[in-house]
């Protein structure tokens, strides 16, 4: 949906989406090594949170740009999946304006969206246990993590859309961090829904909804 309600959403409706799509749930604890009370402690590299990832090692990064959203003043945020809270990176004008308007071009929107959630990937978090195919893991997490995203957005009756591309380059630039190391691999936008549905030019024809046997059926006949 790229079509936004006239209401902004509300930093508690932020702070809802991204604690049910992307918080830490809990550290594990790896095996106890005889009497060792120090093999007990939680492995910072390893946690559980409410999507799936490669090894439990869970290499995504969430960084909030924020253009219109009640309660959260502009700007860019880092998001703290264990202490479930929004940490200022960059509250220049310049950088918000520039993440937003190239969203909104890859989303084919002729005004900016009022939250960006762009994915960077810490690859030496997963480096350590998996090799060869880091970056296929990478692609992975980042596809179930849009699609939390796409879930929890739709239950709580916003407005979500992932896009098919990213600036890396302005990203790190507004971010502060070095895009060979931590790369963006991907980008949500997210908004309130309006309260009445979109009306496009185009329309879809059913091909495999339930009554694609009926079809099927007149297809053969005909």
């Amino acid at each position: 949906m790229r079509t936004y309600g006239a209401d902004p959403v509300t930093a508690e409706e932020l702070g809802d989406l991204l604690y049910r799509a992307a918080r830490i749930r809990s550290l594990i604890v790896p095996p106890s090594a005889g009497d060792d009370a120090g093999a007990l402690d939680p492995d910072p590299r390893l946690s559980d949170r409410p999507y799936p990832g490669g090894g439990a090692c869970y290499e995504l990064e969430l960084y909030i740009t924020v253009g219109n959203c009640t309660g959260i003043p502009r700007g860019i945020y880092h998001y703290d999946p264990l202490a479930h809270r929004l940490e200022p990176v960059n509250a220049a004008p310049q950088a918000v304006d520039e993440l937003l308007r190239s969203a909104g071009q890859s989303a084919a929107m002729t005004v900016p969206p009022p939250v960006l959630i762009t994915m960077t990937a810490c690859y030496r978090r997963l480096s350590w246990k998996y090799e060869g195919i880091v970056y296929a893991t990478v692609l992975k997490d980042a596809g179930v993590m849009l699609q939390n995203l796409y879930l929890v957005s739709t239950a709580m009756r916003l407005a979500p859309c992932a896009l098919g591309a990213v600036n890396i380059e302005g990203t790190a630039r507004a971010f502060g961090t070095d895009w060979s190391i931590e790369p963006s691999v991907a980008q949500f936008i997210v908004g309130r829904a309006p309260q009445t549905p979109p009306r496009y030019e185009w329309r879809w024809e059913p091909v495999n909804d339930p009554q694609w046997a009926d079809h099927a059926a007149a297809w053969l006949r005909g």
